[in-house]
């Protein structure tokens, strides 16, 4: 579908409140593809459209068209109204360089569900080589019935697996940004329910995160973004969706990236440097990447699997301390998680699970017989590779101090990093 890893913002607005010259702000704040305003031919000039798209083949963005010919709503008229109605859409922007796909809707009860499905099979039908799109309610660990119309929880996921068809699979969840435990449970079940999903279809899974302050959600800092994303990257999402760019005009919404004088708020600039971040350093290898296991250190939110010595002949040990002897990280939180490249070659991610420990030092214990591994570097085209280090996790990690040959005759080795809130580390193996 795309050929960079997907990177979007929530749309707001129509489409004749905008203008082109917002395409060069999506791309400065790293998007490389997005939803576009709402389109509705029957107050707004198609040419509005074009040139959104032409600007966005410019700055190489691809465009998912939010045309409210394409809505689920209008499924529940018939397959034929449906289909006819998305032809005159596809007509108009489908064969566009810049078009990824049409807008289905967003967060469908049961009662949407079947226009849902309805309107997804035929776009597939009408137009196979673009994606439609539509984004999935969170889900809540609590959730007893009705749930969102279902019986329970599990009606919604069988259904969800069995009858939804599609290219994607897309959710959205902020209760991380609470500041709350709760929250974090939340946020990592919602992804491990929605991973599994997607695993069961085959599809990627794309989650839609925090970018702008309401109601009880806090506003982002430059960690929380980083922590968002690598987290998300960790649990094995594919495409990565920012709600929002733009500040809604509603409610309690504040210090979204562009502000509601259109202006540049912290908040672009943070969005920016964790999303160009990753462009120059590691997104050209995660869009290629398929999660195969992923493991909580330290405690195991969502229900994610724990990490224990054993589970992994590659990753014998993790451990987390503190250098300076002033905090206890005998129980800090880290992800590992394992992925298979599209090539065959197998890589780790290892990633501080905290938005806010900023002197994280973490020891990894590889088995030397079965991985040679090394770093993937930040700004691409670099690597670190580790040889024969030391196991001892009493000290930071200092190559020029250790004698290598320390351990020349054991089958292990270990190798201990600093890790900011949220940073990422990977390997390949």
């Amino acid at each position: 579908m795309m050929d960079r890893f997907p990177i979007l913002a929530w749309p707001i607005g129509d489409i004749n409140e905008k203008t082109v010259s917002e395409v060069k702000l999506w791309a400065e704040a790293g998007l490389t593809a997005n939803i576009s305003p709402r389109f509705d031919p029957e107050t707004h000039d198609k040419e509005m459209m074009y040139e959104l798209l032409d600007e966005c083949e410019k700055c190489g963005i691809k465009l998912i068209v939010f045309d409210v010919r394409t809505s689920w709503r209008i499924a529940s008229e018939g397959d034929e109204v449906y289909r006819t109605s998305f032809k005159k859409a596809y007509a108009d922007f489908g064969s566009h360089p810049a078009t990824l796909g049409f807008f289905i809707g967003d967060e469908p009860m049961k009662a949407d569900m079947q226009n849902v499905i309805t309107a997804t099979r035929i776009q597939l039908e009408e137009a196979p080589e673009l994606l439609p799109f539509c984004n999935l309610l969170p889900i809540w660990p609590e959730s007893k019935p009705p749930y969102m119309g279902y019986g329970d929880l599990d009606s919604y996921v069988k259904d969800v697996k069995e009858n939804l068809p599609g290219k994607i699979v897309s959710y959205d969840r902020y209760t991380q940004m609470w500041g709350t435990e709760q929250g974090k449970e939340t946020y990592f079940h919602d992804m491990r329910i929605y991973k599994d999903i997607a695993d069961a279809k085959g599809l990627p899974l794309w989650t839609c995160l925090l970018s702008v302050a309401h109601w009880a959600y806090q506003t982002p800092n430059e960690d929380h973004f980083k922590w968002q994303l690598n987290t998300a990257l960790a649990g094995g999402c594919n495409g990565i969706i920012w709600f929002t760019l733009n500040e809604p005009d509603e409610s309690s919404y504040r210090n979204a990236p562009i502000d509601k004088f259109g202006e540049k708020s912290l908040a672009f600039y943070y969005l920016s440097r964790v999303c160009r971040e990753f462009h120059a350093s590691t997104s050209d290898i995660f869009k290629d990447l398929t999660l195969d296991e992923c493991y909580h250190v330290g405690k195991a939110w969502g229900g994610w699997q724990k990490f224990e010595p054993g589970v992994s002949d590659v990753l014998l040990d993790v451990k987390t301390f503190s250098v300076l002897g002033n905090n206890d990280y005998s129980n800090a939180e880290m992800i590992v998680s394992f992925f298979t490249h599209k090539n065959g070659d197998k890589y780790l991610a290892v990633v501080n699970n905290s938005p806010t420990i900023n002197d994280l030092n973490f020891c990894l214990t590889f088995n030397k017989n079965n991985c040679d591994p090394y770093e993937i570097r930040t700004f691409g085209n670099k690597k670190r590779v580790f040889s024969s280090y030391s196991n001892r996790v009493d000290m930071n990690f200092d190559p020029n101090r250790i004698d290598s040959s320390v351990n020349s005759k054991e089958s292990c080795f270990s190798v201990n990093l600093w890790a900011s809130a949220g940073q990422m580390y990977l390997f390949r193996l």
